[in-house]
């Protein structure tokens, strides 16, 4: 498997800055750890991470939830000719 990061990003932060801050923390991540636990896979901004009744992290709903949005972002931009 890959690994793949997903961050919250405060609220404070502007989207034409999102990209920016999740490369740095990308950055800040590969420096820090080996090579095979980097994120290759990307660094994937989330609204909020998925928590079931008991507070635990529900795994399987990160990648729907990037994908939703992904599939969001493509339907919303003009068609290309």
């Amino acid at each position: 498997e890959i690994p793949i990061g997903y961050a919250v990003l405060r609220p404070h932060v502007k989207v034409a800055d999102r990209k920016r801050v999740l490369d740095e923390v990308r950055a800040f991540v590969d420096t820090r750890v080996s090579s095979y636990k980097r994120l290759r896979g990307g660094l994937h901004h989330i609204d909020a991470i998925p928590k079931n009744a008991n507070g635990k992290i529900v795994r399987n709903l990160l990648p729907v939830r990037v994908e939703a949005a992904r599939v969001a972002i493509t339907q919303s931009r003009p068609a290309r000719l």
